[in-house]
């Protein structure tokens, strides 16, 4: 339906229409798409209604494909209306974005039968969305709506929900939507609750997606919008939107009670080709499958009749806001009772149909003041309908009202506004009074209530009974036969029994480090674990209490399994071990009732170590394995080279001999690895281990880098020609030059004080042995004051 019922929700008191028809439309279940609104012009908050008839029912609200979320639950008393606030939940319920299969599928489900609509009750951007029960579930469907009414701020688009697991649905759009071209079908594939959302690319006449053509292989429920839509009169929009019915629900006659607005139109879709139109017996149309025709409505009461079954959209409102609804045939329809609340602040119009000789027995609240002069004959109906158009009368009150008929069926259109002029439109009839549904579940053990329908007589079922309802509790082919006010109807439907037996296996004890794996498998089903997990595949690894609850289809099916750890003695043969040359050690996995098995298959609690290597062992205690391992190295201590080096005066130089696990001590006493010298010198280290020690040693000379000596540290006085004797070499003007070598003993061998004596590598009458001296130049330079010492050691080798 269309617009505004109310701008406004004061919740200290009742201050909302409920447009809902108490027995017309009553359902024990019922899905629904919710659209996706636009927040430009409003989008919240949203309502559930939902009412009882003249029992008591409980009422579950759930997303049967989101298992996260849980579902909400109500006691309605007999005749019990209840506002729902779903605006906490408008993540869950709109169905966004578009091409997406989502989860997002409002099920209604209760134990006696109600009515419900969801309501857009935004300010100025509102809508009423009827729910139609088994009415609203078909296999095949055409969008019908306007084709001539532009969107201010949104589009136009429909939305689809699956009532059983593996829907295939083929989707031929009208106009161009979000990644699919026009007249090309695509199929998705949907599972019990899941949604998919068509919706136009633009918002202009040429993207319109009336006519577009779905079907399915199971039972669906279709959901048409038109956001923001503008009738072109005046600068009114508003949302409107509708659950519409199957193809198998259309008829071929069709009357239309003109309303309020400035422009009022009937939009027929064919769903066949070659479908003729009339209009007060008149034959201005003439359809092809999909294809929308227009008719301008001027009087107020239209009758259509059309060759073949069509939708009849009939676009109203008051003044230049519109309202729009799809129109129920008059063949074999109707009802005897609406129900609705009227707050203070709106005004109503009252649209009545219903066969001549009725026009005389309405009541309002129990009182005959609907007068039947308010009626005249429908046009090109010869006599056989009256339409009456009734404004809002006194014995209206902001409570329940409630109209009737004694003598026979009726259709109503409602048209109500407040103040500033916005309007919602409502037609009330009961679409298809005989409509079991195409497709019911039956849970394996329970049982399942089909309902011919409350204002229904003369039944007859394939069981023999005759009864209004039957209680079946095998799958199968059911089908009743009835009449309706004289008309005889037939419908058929077929029951499958689903049964999810989940079997989680015996209670169990696990070793300590293993685990359980669960994969279950129930196509369309949803999973619910004892901590809120929701996938079908879970591991346990740890002791506890699990339960798993399957809802396939409606369907629940429960299992518990109790998860014990056995407790087992540690297993543990200790850290990576290093040990010295020659050193032996005993890996020890010992404990009562075991048996055991290292890496060489040896059978023994106990490992004797000699070698290095990696040291396994599997150790088997009460049904359980444990495992351990083990690196064993040996000790090979391995120290950094000592460096001999030079360094210039005023630097230093980093001495590091860091070896892994290792312990120091320099010759000074200090202990760290890591060592900065600045002077010269003979540095050494000791390197120790668990094992072993080792000696580093360093020899430190100093230079002064602007005035170079050169020594060098190894000479071979052998009189091969090549390096046969030790010169040192000073690179800047001296004035004095001493040279002293000493052998390790402190013995003087060489002395000179000419850098041009050299040492030919004897001591005294003899050649001095093989070995390593020590040296000390002192020198002074030209034009300085200071003498300068340069020392070190040159290796003697023959």
């Amino acid at each position: 339906m269309c617009a505004a019922l109310y701008r406004s929700l004061f919740w200290g008191v009742l201050n909302l229409c409920f447009i809902g028809n108490l027995f017309p439309q009553t359902a024990v279940e019922y899905w629904f798409a919710a659209p996706d609104v636009s927040d430009v012009s409003g989008e919240s908050p949203v309502l559930l209604v939902i009412g009882s008839a003249g029992e008591s029912s409980d009422v579950i609200i759930d997303f049967p494909s989101n298992p996260a979320f849980v579902p909400l639950t109500y006691d309605l008393a007999p005749s019990e209306m209840e506002i729902i606030d779903l605006t906490p939940y408008l993540n869950s319920l709109e169905n966004k974005p578009p091409d997406f299969i989502l989860k997002k599928g409002l099920h209604i489900t209760a134990t006696k039968t109600i009515t419900a609509y969801y309501r857009v009750a935004a300010p100025n951007h509102s809508a009423d969305y009827n729910l139609r029960g088994n009415q609203a579930l078909g296999k095949e469907f055409f969008i019908p709506g306007q084709t001539q009414f532009t969107n201010v701020q949104g589009n136009s688009f429909f939305d689809i929900v699956a009532t059983q697991n593996q829907t295939t649905v083929q989707i031929t759009p009208s106009s161009h939507i979000q990644n699919h071209v026009p007249g090309v079908p695509f199929s998705v594939v949907l599972n019990r609750g899941e949604t998919f959302s068509c919706r136009e690319s633009g918002s202009n006449l040429a993207g319109n997606l009336v006519g577009s053509y779905i079907q399915a292989d199971q039972p669906i429920a279709v959901t048409v919008s038109d956001d923001a839509l503008s009738a072109g009169v005046g600068s009114g929009n508003d949302l409107c939107g509708d659950q519409i019915i199957p193809v198998k629900s259309l008829g071929t006659e069709y009357i239309v009670l003109k309303g309020e607005a400035a422009v009022e139109r009937i939009y027929i879709t064919a769903t066949e080709d070659q479908t003729g139109v009339n209009i007060q017996g008149k034959n201005p149309l003439n359809l092809n499958r999909g294809q929308t025709g227009v008719v301008e409505l001027t009087l107020n009461a239209t009758a259509i009749t059309s060759s073949l079954p069509v939708y009849v959209w009939h676009q109203s409102g008051v003044a230049g806001e519109p309202g729009g609804a799809i129109i129920p045939p008059i063949t074999c329809t109707g009802t005897r009772v609406v129900k609705f609340v009227r707050p203070a602040s709106d005004n109503f119009f009252f649209y009545l149909l219903t066969q001549t000789g009725n026009e005389a027995h309405f009541r309002l609240n129990g009182t005959s003041n609907i007068l039947p002069s308010a009626f005249s004959p429908v046009p090109g109906t010869n006599g056989q309908w009256m339409a009456g158009r009734i404004e809002a009368l006194g014995s209206l009150v902001t409570s329940t009202n409630q109209i009737d008929n004694t003598s026979g069926v009726f259709h109503m259109g409602m048209i109500n506004f407040d103040e500033n002029k916005q309007a919602s439109y409502a037609y009330f009839s009961n679409y298809n009074p005989l409509a079991l549904g195409e497709k019911r579940v039956l849970c394996k053990g329970d049982s399942l209530v089909l309902d011919a329908g409350e204002e229904n007589s003369y039944f007859l079922w394939n069981t023999g009974a005759t009864t209004r309802q039957i209680t079946v509790k095998q799958p199968g082919k059911y089908w009743v036969d009835a009449q309706f006010e004289g008309c005889p109807l037939s419908d058929t439907i077929q029951v499958e029994e689903i049964s999810p037996e989940v079997n989680l296996g015996s209670d169990t004890t696990i070793c300590p480090g293993e685990s359980l794996s669960f994969t279950l498998n129930f196509p369309g089903a949803t999973y619910r674990w004892n901590d809120t997990m929701t996938a079908a595949f879970r591991t346990i690894t740890a002791a506890g209490i699990y339960w798993v609850t399957v809802n396939q289809q409606g369907c629940q099916a429960s299992d518990t399994l109790t998860v014990q750890v056995q407790p087992l003695p540690v297993l543990n043969l200790g850290p990576d071990l290093t040990l010295c040359s020659g050193q032996t050690a005993t890996l020890n996995a010992a404990t009562a009732f075991a048996t055991y098995l290292w890496q060489d298959g040896s059978t023994a609690a106990q490992m004797f170590i000699s070698e290095a290597g990696n040291y396994s062992v599997e150790r088997r205690l009460a049904g359980c394995r444990q495992r351990d391992t083990v690196t064993v190295k040996f000790s090979a201590l391995t120290v950094p080279e000592g460096v001999d080096t030079t360094l210039c005066e005023g630097d230093s130089l980093r001495l590091d001999v860091s070896v892994e696990g290792a312990d120091y001590l320099w010759e000074d006493g200090s202990v760290e690895p890591i060592r900065i010298v600045t002077e010269p010198g003979r540095y050494f280290v000791l390197i120790s281990d668990d094992c072993e020690t080792a000696q580093t040693d360093f020899f430190i000379g100093v230079r002064d880098c602007e005035c170079f000596v050169f020594v060098p540290n190894v000479f071979t006085p052998n009189g091969d020609g090549i390096n046969d004797d030790f010169r040192p070499r000073v690179i800047c003007p001296l004035e004095r030059y001493a040279l002293v070598i000493v052998d390790r003993w402190g013995k003087k061998v060489f002395e000179s004080q000419s850098p041009q004596d050299y040492w030919t590598g004897s001591s005294g009458n003899r050649q001095a042995a093989e070995g390593v001296y020590y040296w000390a130049i002192q020198f002074l330079r030209s034009g300085e004051r200071a003498t300068q010492v340069t020392r070190g050691y040159v290796v003697l080798m023959r």
